[in-house]
């Protein structure tokens, strides 16, 4: 159950069983000049089944959003040995129920989620980063609101460190402690 199944490239629509590892489907859309909507610090282990069904968000979740706006189509065995195939790869569905929504997110409660697909946006051709300092949590927010809204076509993510959390750092490196060696 760790096979892609095919690529879309005219919508880039991404399909793969649900025992495929992150890492692998990023590696598989990056090569089509494609994007995967999520991106973890597990991605060489975690697999798409487990990110669906626990609904991991991930650092490009500013960018492209949750799973569940990126999950297009999706397999799953109920408990009682049914199969829900919702295995679609149509942006626009409008044939009834949603059912797959249900089971992102569910944990497993509902059935096993067997296949996916997703959703994977061209890939930027450029990225840029910023560094700064904010001098509390409400100017951080400041910031964030209005990079939201000036900068949405071309956010991708946004990382917050407070001042202890620095601090901590920077008194590690000055006595050439360093905690991950």
């Amino acid at each position: 159950m760790n096979k892609i199944l095919g690529f879309d490239k005219a919508y880039g629509i991404l399909s793969a069983q649900a025992g495929c590892i992150l890492q692998d489907l990023q590696s598989y859309s990056a090569d089509r000049k494609f994007d995967f909507p999520i991106d973890l610090g597990a991605k060489g282990s975690c697999q798409i089944g487990g990110n669906l069904a626990t609904n991991a968000g991930g650092i490009n979740f500013i960018k492209h959003n949750s799973l569940h706006a990126n999950c297009i189509g999706l397999k799953a065995v109920l408990p009682n040995g049914d199969i829900l195939d919702n295995m679609t790869t149509l942006r626009k569905d409008n044939t009834g129920y949603d059912l797959k929504q249900l089971f992102i997110g569910s944990e497993g409660t509902l059935g096993v989620i067997t296949e996916c697909a997703l959703l994977c946006p061209p890939y930027a051709q450029h990225k840029n980063m910023i560094l700064m300092a904010c001098h509390s949590f409400n100017d951080v927010l400041i910031v964030l609101e209005k990079a939201k809204n000036q900068l949405s076509d071309i956010l991708r993510a946004v990382e917050f460190m407070d001042w202890e959390s620095v601090d901590c750092v920077v008194k590690q490196l000055s006595h050439n402690k360093y905690p991950f060696n």
